[in-house]
This record gives structure tokens, C-alpha cells and sequence, in this order.
């Protein structure tokens, strides 16, 4: 939510949050808002949840490993679908919000 508060008017990025744990349900997400956001989540954030064959087309879209990442990370994607910046965490909102600025402009 920091993130899509401090960009600019009119930068509306689409979050795809993809699990790696292939036993998750929509259920586990639902838990999820309610516990960790405490605002609207945003219309824009949508869940990839699957059994692990159906997740391993996405990591191999953007070239990442097939196995479960040992730290959580964030991908930011262009339009075309390429993966432009990865952001392992902690996450600086600063940062991020100048990768998303500069890929929604260009």
C-alpha cells in the first residue's frame, strides 16, 4: 500500500502476487487481507495461486528459478511483460516507486 500511495497521480500498477506454496487457497489470501491490510486493498493486486506445474509457467516466463525462493522479492514488469527490476526484501518504498515511475513512462 506505501508503494501505490506515494506514486504518481495516474501510475496505476497492476500487483500480481504469485504464490509458492502450491496448497494455498483463495480462503488463505481472504485470511490474508484481513490480517495484514488494515485499508481496501487495491483492485489492482490479483493472486496466482496453482499447484506447481501451473506456477512453473509463470517463473519460466520471467526466467525464475523453479524452486521456491528463499526470500520474498518483488518483479517489476513492463506492459510487454518483461521483467525490468527485482527488489529482494526488505523493500525500500523508494526505490521502488522510482523503478515503477520510470517503466510507466517510458
Amino acid at each position: 500500500m506505501a508503494v501505490e500511495q506515494a506514486l504518481p497521480k495516474g501510475i496505476k500498477p497492476l500487483l500480481l502476487i504469485v504464490s509458492v506454496m502450491p496448497d494455498r487457497t483463495a480462503a488463505d489470501v481472504a485470511q490474508f487481507i484481513k490480517t495484514n491490510l488494515t485499508t481496501q486493498w487495491s483492485p489492482g493486486w490479483h493472486w496466482l495461486l496453482g499447484p506447481d506445474p501451473t506456477l512453473e509457467i509463470t517463473w519460466l516466463k520471467w526466467g525464475e528459478p523453479l524452486e521456491p525462493p528463499k526470500t520474498n522479492y518483488l518483479d517489476v514488469i513492463d506492459p510487454q511483460g518483461y521483467l525490468r527490476v527485482v527488489y529482494p526484501a526488505p523493500l525500500f518504498v523508494s526505490d521502488v516507486v522510482h523503478a515503477i515511475t520510470v517503466v510507466a513512462n517510458e
